[in-house]
């Protein structure tokens, strides 16, 4: 108890607590986790549970699952709502591959209502992101993006209030799917899961290289979901339709025509006349996190590839200034700063993981950082006011190379290896955890691969020393944490591992997915009162339907709720 306690001071006394971000019971804990990894500091941790401890970990058994027709990857939301006819209920929400948003009972599973997705021809991630519910006018919504669309829901019976296309729609002039998508034609993908500030939600869009499209960042009004404003990440412009249009499609490459504009509206619109021209560059697939006192939102992009072919779609070297870079803009889509690594890669070095927001000590004062992991192995820590306060160096200087306060490397990394996914942070214990992917050969993968590092210096503190495929398996899935563990999944198999945060031993580990589960576990777990929840399954749709990775991407898989005895309304027997 006293570990908890000096946590949540800890967490009070550097001002990482939000208001809204962690909702909190009357015993100080918190009831619900309505946005990913927690809060808008996305720090996948959350430092309140009791019951699931090092010394009761080796009890979980399941709790309940929910079965879906195919894989679940990205994270649940859990939320208190009002559900007609049976009053206030702990819903859990999240997406399926199979085509649904779900909202399922915490206590048992029960399936409370299901929302059908327009399909994506083309998307090789439809169902990636992760549910969000906000209070929006006194009624709580559930704002979630899947294939290139971003829903609002009501959280209570699933019904669409708005939804916003980031691109066409998958619809032609009439208004029939799916239009131009395919795997040769519109790529566009929504795989944020979103965050909402100021009245704004806030989302990337990604193609996933595709030479024939590229990508944005978005801003939507909560309430009606018309566009706010677009940046366009491979100009730098930024698009701010009028307060009176009323657009619910949009990219930044497509025609007016296409994405059913008023004539004229690219020429009249503040920012929105640049360079239109796609060349596969721009993509998102990172989500914000947000700092409400600064107004401020942070998020990373994905990496352009270059030509000097004067016949190819690809911009000429160096990349274009926004491209595989780690960003910050205010509420109103203006660039607060922005740093990366290198100006020329044909690797895809990116960036994918979701930016972590917490304070380390800089000689004898706390200051606010962003962290952030790269495809080449590497976190890297800036000040979140784009200056190293050491040093003196800032974001815009003529060499900003000296600008993170630090930066570790931990394995080689490459195009399908370093840290693909989100960071736990335990600022009570000075850590950041964090798994890495396996690099090009999946049962051989680059090692180690799950990863303790000192939040305020960067020096190792330990790794994982597992050898054997299932045991020290890598992984494509966020890690997750609370007061003494830590939780990671597999690239290879629906594995659960648990970790003592101390030391890095292994305390429990299972394969927990249907006996149809192909491919790991992506989907990062969430613990409340003693119950975890995660999804099952690892998969990528691609043109080619007999690919291992598509068949994967296909089969039923459940969303699973382990707990621990102690744990209000686990089962005992």
């Amino acid at each position: 108890m006293r570990r908890t306690s000096s946590a949540v001071a800890l967490l009070v006394a550097v001002g990482l607590v939000a208001v809204g971000c962690v909702p909190m019971d009357g015993r100080g804990r918190p009831s619900e986790s309505r946005t990913y990894a927690y809060s808008y500091a996305r720090q996948f941790f959350n430092p309140f549970e009791r019951y699931l401890r090092p010394d009761t970990v080796g009890e979980l058994r399941e709790r309940w699952r929910f079965r879906t027709g195919a894989i679940i990857t990205g994270s649940p939301a859990v939320a208190w709502v009002r559900v007609p006819g049976q009053g206030l209920r702990r819903l859990v929400f999240f997406v399926s591959w199979d085509g649904h948003v779900y909202a399922v009972r915490f206590a048992d599973g029960a399936e409370v209502w299901r929302f059908a997705w327009d399909p994506q021809p083309g998307a090789n991630f439809p169902g990636a992101a992760s549910a969000h519910v906000e209070r929006v006018d006194g009624r709580d919504r559930v704002i979630v993006a899947a294939g290139q669309t971003v829903y609002s829901l009501d959280a209570g019976t699933g019904r669409e209030v708005w939804r916003f296309a980031a691109g066409t729609g998958c619809r032609d002039a009439a208004g029939n799917p799916p239009g131009l998508c395919s795997f040769t034609g519109e790529r566009n993908e929504v795989l944020s899961s979103v965050g909402v500030g100021g009245g704004r939600v806030f989302f990337g869009m990604d193609v996933n290289e595709f030479p024939g499209g590229k990508g944005g960042l978005y801003a939507l009004d909560v309430r009606t979901g018309r566009l706010v404003w677009y940046f366009d990440v491979m100009t730098g412009s930024l698009c701010r339709p009028f307060r009176t249009d009323r657009i619910h499609r949009y990219d930044g490459y497509h025609t007016e025509a296409e994405l059913g504009l008023p004539p004229g509206f690219f020429a009249t619109r503040p920012g929105c006349d640049h360079d239109r021209r796609p060349g596969g560059c721009g993509g998102i697939w990172s989500s914000p996190a947000l700092d409400l006192r600064r107004r401020a939102l942070f998020i990373a992009s994905s990496n352009c590839y270059t030509s000097d072919d004067p016949a190819s779609p690809r911009p000429r070297p160096p990349m274009p200034p926004y491209d595989e870079a780690i960003l910050s803009f205010t509420f109103d889509g203006h660039v607060r700063w922005r740093w990366r690594p290198r100006e020329i890669d044909n690797e895809d070095l990116a960036y994918g993981g979701v930016p972590n927001l917490f304070r380390i000590r800089v000689g004898r004062h706390w200051r606010d950082v962003v962290g952030v992991g790269n495809k080449d192995g590497t976190y890297t820590v800036i000040d979140r006011d784009g200056v190293n306060v050491r040093s003196g160096v800032r974001w815009d200087d003529p060499d900003p190379s000296g600008l993170p306060y630090w930066r570790t490397q931990v394995v080689p990394g490459g195009a399908i290896g370093g840290i693909l996914a989100t960071a736990a942070v335990d600022e009570a214990a000075r850590r950041v955890y964090f798994t890495t992917a396996p690099g090009f050969d999946v049962l051989n993968p680059q090692r180690p691969t799950v990863h303790a590092l000192d939040l305020d210096t960067g020096a190792v503190v330990w790794q994982n020393r597992e050898t054997d495929p299932l045991g020290g398996d890598a992984s494509f899935g966020p890690t997750s944490a609370v007061p003494g563990l830590v939780f990671v999944g597999s690239a290879l198999a629906p594995h659960l591992r648990i970790y003592r945060a101390s030391d890095g031993e292994l305390l429990w580990q299972r394969i927990i997915g249907d006996p149809e589960t192909l491919g790991g576990i992506s989907s990062g777990a969430v613990v409340l009162d003693g119950t975890l929840l995660v999804g099952s399954g690892t998969g990528v749709r691609s043109p080619n339907p007999q690919s291992p990775s598509d068949i994967a991407s296909r089969r039923p898989s459940s969303l699973i709720a382990l707990c621990v005895p102690s744990a209000p309304g686990c089962p005992s027997g």
